[in-house]
């Protein structure tokens, strides 16, 4: 008689457990709620990137961008563009947004489009700075790594410069007297370059291909590319012009 009474305890605990108490159901939608109000705060910070803000300073009018949210701080991240950067919580946010009718006046004066050539390289100086995004000078001097890179850099040619012949690309590239600046993403993907030739005695390059990916091209790799080449070549190559 004691075994059947706990079997039917047992029966009765486990009947228990598949039918959530009042508690449990009161957790679990509180929880619903709660994780429902998190996404909802994430979705409109999200939203608020890349909207334009204005500040006052010395009676001027300085235009801004958002760039994204900061966790940490709770604050939003703006860049102006007199290229300074701050942040700015969600009520100063709120209050300095840009009316349509400033919009339209800042992309009939042109000041949208420099806003967003300082965004660019602001990205562009983050990634550098956080090494997803390098730089490097290479010629063919025998190791695998920059010989693969070459090779890469010869293969991105070749598809942006279809009616070139590829053995004349090749040539030029792997050529013992030409050198290459490169756009490497992840220290691994090259992206985009520039195969040159020096004539140090005669102070000036020339640049026999040039070439980067659509998707980069698009973020201004090839201006950065291109002012990494120039500064290289008047400090560490003497030259003061570049022949196209």
């Amino acid at each position: 008689m004691l075994e059947l009474e706990k079997l039917k305890n047992r029966r009765k605990e486990k009947e228990d457990k598949k039918h959530p108490t009042e508690l449990d159901q009161f957790i679990a939608v509180w929880f619903l709620q709660e994780v429902s109000i998190v996404e909802k705060v994430k979705r409109e910070n999200e939203d608020m990137a890349g909207r334009y803000v204005f500040k006052m300073f010395c009676g001027e009018r300085i235009i801004g961008s958002v760039t994204g949210y900061d966790n940490e701080t709770s604050k939003f991240k703006i860049v102006y563009e007199d290229c300074n950067n701050d942040l700015i919580d969600k009520e100063i946010l709120l209050r300095t947004l840009a009316p349509p009718t400033l919009v339209d006046w800042m992309f009939d004066s042109q000041r949208i489009p420099r806003i967003l050539c300082i965004l660019q390289q602001k990205v562009l100086d983050d990634e550098e700075q956080e090494g997803r995004l390098g730089f490097v000078f290479i010629e063919n001097d025998g190791v695998d790594e920059h010989m693969i890179w070459l090779i890469e850099l010869e293969n991105l040619f070749s598809r942006h410069l279809p009616h070139v012949p590829k053995e004349y690309i090749v040539r030029r590239v792997l050529d013992l007297n030409n050198k290459s600046v490169m756009v490497i993403r992840r220290n691994q993907d090259v992206v985009g370059g520039i195969t040159y030739r020096p004539f140090l005695s005669q102070g000036f390059m020339e640049i026999a291909f040039c070439a980067v990916m659509a998707n980069e091209l698009i973020k201004g790799c090839e201006t950065r590319l291109m002012n990494h080449l120039k500064q290289h070549a008047r400090d560490m190559e003497g030259v003061t012009h570049l022949l196209t």
